[in-house]
């Protein structure tokens, strides 16, 4: 016979005195009698140390040739400079925060997860991680997923974010620069609507937003990543948008910038366009 709400009857156990929590200040390293020391072997630095070998590998072996689409919100000089081929450099911010590219790389390891694994058994997704030209061979960039949904195509994006990003949504600093990337997809594929997957890295919770795909924004898109390979065909350093934007700069353009160097630089002594002039090779900057 099932049990029905209020049959049992459980004696209660004489209440136990709460324990007091000891606050992290007051704690020791480990629980007393615990035997765990902290760790005196380098372990983790030498991982450190691993993570930025293999990063340093991948980014020279990707050499940038033309905007990309996903980074087109970026500072025009940052992206000439990185055609041109200008020694990267860590800022102070990233190379005290090394963990931050094992996350990155986390976060492709989840494209193929969530797109491959996942997307594929919903039955929607057309097609996943493939690239495209545009803007007249100008601009690039690789595609997550289109997918089609109550009969309609439509470009898809996963990104994987932290909590305060996640959480933010359209309100985020980022999620502006989502929309960038994917109009210029969604308009050279000829789809009207973008989806943007945004995934919580904490916990692989996950968000959809839908938004329309404007080809007056796409144009214009466009023609920025025109100007900006103008800039880098001619040799003209372009403006340093982020540095003097009262706003950007502020939250985090110029602190992850590889070219803090020397964009500093060109500001206070045309460093970047007195090499030019002279006809120095500029990867040695």
């Amino acid at each position: 016979m099932p049990i029905r709400k209020g049959q049992l009857n459980i004696k209660q156990t004489d209440a136990q005195p709460t324990r007091k929590r000891t606050s992290k200040t007051e704690r020791g390293f480990a629980p007393p009698g615990m035997e765990v020391y902290p760790d005196d072997t380098g372990l983790v630095e030498d991982i450190y140390r691993a993570v930025r070998e293999k990063a340093a590998e991948e980014d020279q072996r990707r050499k940038q040739s033309k905007v990309y689409a996903s980074g087109i919100k970026n500072c025009a000089r940052q992206i000439v400079f990185s055609i041109w081929g200008l020694e990267k450099q860590e800022t102070p911010l990233v190379e005290a925060n090394p963990q931050w590219k094992i996350t990155a790389e986390r976060g492709e390891r989840d494209h193929q997860l969530i797109i491959e694994d996942y997307l594929r058994r919903t039955g929607c997704l057309l097609d996943a991680e493939f690239r495209v030209s545009v803007a007249d061979g100008a601009m690039a960039g690789r595609v997550d997923a289109l997918i089609v949904r109550n009969g309609e195509r439509m470009v898809l994006d996963l990104k994987t974010a932290g909590k305060e990003d996640y959480e933010d949504g359209p309100w985020g600093r980022k999620f502006e620069g989502y929309i960038q990337q994917l109009t210029v997809y969604g308009y050279q594929l000829g789809v009207k609507w973008g989806i943007i997957l945004m995934e919580n890295r904490d916990n692989s919770e996950l968000k959809a937003y839908k938004f329309p795909i404007r080809p007056e924004k796409a144009e214009e898109l466009y023609a920025r990543a025109q100007q900006i390979m103008e800039w880098a065909d001619n040799k003209v350093v372009p403006p340093a948008e982020t540095r003097n934007h009262p706003v950007k700069s502020k939250r985090f353009g110029c602190n992850f910038c590889p070219f803090v160097r020397q964009c500093e630089a060109e500001e206070q002594f045309e460093y970047v366009t007195g090499a030019i002039k002279r006809g120095e090779d500029l990867t040695t900057l």
